[in-house]
């Protein structure tokens, strides 16, 4: 996401309004401290079998499509191997994690599985029923 924002202040370009991430120049410079509040990755197509990931200096949060989910607290297991996600007496830390998360994924923009114009309906579900056999293929393998 800074890879935008820092080519377009090395080339001294104007970064358009709304632009997500923010430029690493200042960092490079010493003029600005690198450290973030959150992290947010994923990967996966939203709604089918995407992972969502929401990471903060103290928790990681990890959430599947299908249900389910990881959370660690990173100062007392930094290696990630005492999964909270189920217990109890942390659920109001995974609502909070959640709730930035799903904040945070709103205002972000998604790639959209797109098809070109003039496909037909026929040929646009078989490349998806391909992909989905695709998919399927790896994750047996």
């Amino acid at each position: 996401m800074d890879l935008l924002p820092t080519t377009l202040e090395l080339l001294n370009l104007p970064a358009e309004r709304g632009l997500q991430g923010a430029s690493l120049v200042p960092l490079w410079r010493g003029e600005k401290d690198a450290k973030r509040d959150h992290v947010f990755a994923c990967q996966g197509w939203e709604g089918h079998d995407r992972l969502a990931m929401w990471r903060t200096p103290d928790w990681k949060l990890a959430r599947y499509d299908e249900g389910g989910g990881e959370l660690y607290d990173l100062r007392n297991d930094p290696h990630e191997l005492d999964n909270l996600f189920e217990v109890p007496k942390y659920t109001s830390i995974r609502r909070r994690l959640t709730r930035q998360m799903e904040e945070w994924d709103r205002g972000s923009p998604h790639a959209a599985l797109r098809f070109p114009a003039g496909m037909t309906p026929e040929e646009s579900e078989r490349i998806k029923q391909a992909l989905e056999e695709e998919r399927l293929e790896e994750s047996y393998a």
